[in-house]
Formats: C-alpha cells, sequence, structure tokens
C-alpha cells in the first residue's frame, strides 16, 4: 500500500463494517498486485471485488518488471521531467481522467456493473467512494442517480485543482 489514501480507506472500511455490523464490499482494481502492499489483516465482514481494469499502471507493467517492494509506482527523479508532468496534467484533466488515470474506462464499467448486481442482491444502501482516483466518484455518481435510495459518502481527501501545483491542463479541464 504505502500510500494515506489506501490507508485512510482500509481504516475507514473497517470502522464502517464494525460500526454498522455489516458486511462491506470494497470494489478495487484488479492490478493491486501492481503495488507494494503491506500485511494488514482484512476483517471476515470485508469483501474484497477485484475489478478488471486497464489503466497506465497496467501499461506500465508490461514495459517494466514490477519490484515486489515499491511496486509500480514511478521514482520521484523520474516524475521530474517536462514530459512526465505533461503527462501527469493530462490524466488528471477531463476528458482524458476516463482512459489514462487510475481505473480508467474499464475499472468504471465493470465497477458500475458489480456494484449495481450487489446493491440488488445484498440490499446495499450505503456507497463510499474516496478520491482520488476519479473513477470511484463516477461509479458512486452512477449509482446514486439509478438507486435514489442510496446515500453517497463521497470522500475528497485531495484537492482537485491545485493551484500551487498546477496539476491539471486548464481550469476548466477539470469540470465534470
Amino acid at each position: 500500500m504505502h500510500n494515506s489514501g489506501v490507508y485512510r480507506n482500509y481504516f475507514m472500511s473497517h470502522a464502517l463494517s464494525e460500526r454498522f455490523s455489516l458486511k462491506s464490499y470494497v470494489l478495487t482494481t484488479d492490478n493491486v498486485h501492481l503495488m507494494a502492499q503491506d500485511a494488514l489483516p482484512i476483517s471476515d465482514k470485508i469483501v474484497i471485488e477485484p475489478i478488471y481494469t486497464l489503466d497506465y499502471r497496467t501499461i506500465l507493467a508490461k514495459w517494466r518488471p514490477v519490484n515486489s517492494n515499491k511496486g509500480i509506482h514511478l521514482k520521484e527523479s523520474n516524475k521530474s521531467s517536462k514530459f512526465t508532468q505533461f503527462l501527469i496534467r493530462l490524466q488528471r484533466s477531463f476528458p482524458f481522467f476516463l482512459m489514462l488515470a487510475e481505473g480508467s474506462f474499464f475499472y468504471i464499467f465493470n465497477a458500475y456493473r458489480k456494484a449495481s448486481k450487489l446493491v440488488k442482491t445484498e440490499s446495499i444502501t450505503i456507497v463510499y467512494s474516496s478520491f482520488m482516483p476519479y473513477a470511484d466518484h463516477i461509479v458512486a455518481w452512477a449509482l446514486k442517480r439509478k438507486y435514489p435510495h442510496l446515500v453517497w459518502v463521497a470522500d475528497f481527501r485531495d484537492l482537485h485543482l491545485e493551484p500551487i501545483y498546477k496539476n491539471t491542463l486548464a481550469k476548466f479541464a477539470t469540470l465534470v
């Protein structure tokens, strides 16, 4: 894991399942094995559902061997080039994040299908999504539109548009 957002979601899923004595379903990318992992125990109330994903991590893994300690993350030194900075800003801008960012279109489509099935068969009433990636919020938004009874908890742990970092191509490119 080695990522504050992952830890946040890990502890949130455990807290919600314990607090409400409910089974929780965590939809995650099927390329999770490409990322560095910590050996954290998973409650028996939590079901991990890997979702088919074709995103930049999947593509990078085809060209680079995956280091089991560090996963497929880019080194900070690699992120400093102008070309890499442009690619990072591109994948964080609309509509490019639908194709390039974590999750991408395949994840969104497949996660929505799986989550819809779970809402029907498991009587799901609460959907929690966390930013970043955008894909999780798109899935949750679509679920809320289809199933208005759902309570949607949208977690934005990072600012999307950060003027200091200039992390998107343009301000208008971030509106969905």
